[in-house]
């Protein structure tokens, strides 16, 4: 997984580790149908990690030319990882989503101005 960088992954156990490449493997490559190429960046906090339970706290940065020179961004936490995991990029897609219906209408504007100028 070449443009995905993970942040604090060196306080998770072997197990977690394999999980969370999994999952991020899976849902990289429904981000990258939406934007070719795109870099991201993982990073994930473990709280409490001495008690019976531990909490997650994951944030996912998506940087791509093509989104107008912005960082898509998206946060979640919870008691699970992989249900952490999936919350974060689910928001994230559907940030990506919003943020490529905008982009489209925009366009579109500029092609119905143009065409009123040109008529």
């Amino acid at each position: 997984m070449k443009n995905i960088n993970f942040v604090g992954i060196r306080k998770l156990d072997d197990f977690e580790i394999s999980l969370l490449e999994d999952l991020t493997g899976k849902f990289y490559s429904k981000v990258n149908r939406r934007f070719e190429d795109i870099m991201l960046t993982l990073d994930i906090k473990k709280y409490n990690a001495t008690g019976k339970r531990k909490k997650y706290s994951i944030h996912l940065r998506a940087d791509h030319p093509d989104i107008n020179n912005r960082v898509l961004s998206a946060k979640h936490f919870d008691w699970d990882l992989a249900t952490a995991l999936h919350k974060t990029f689910d928001s994230l897609l559907s940030e990506m989503d919003h943020k490529t219906e905008k982009l489209a209408s925009k366009i579109a504007k500029k092609r119905r101005i143009k065409k009123t100028l040109i008529s």
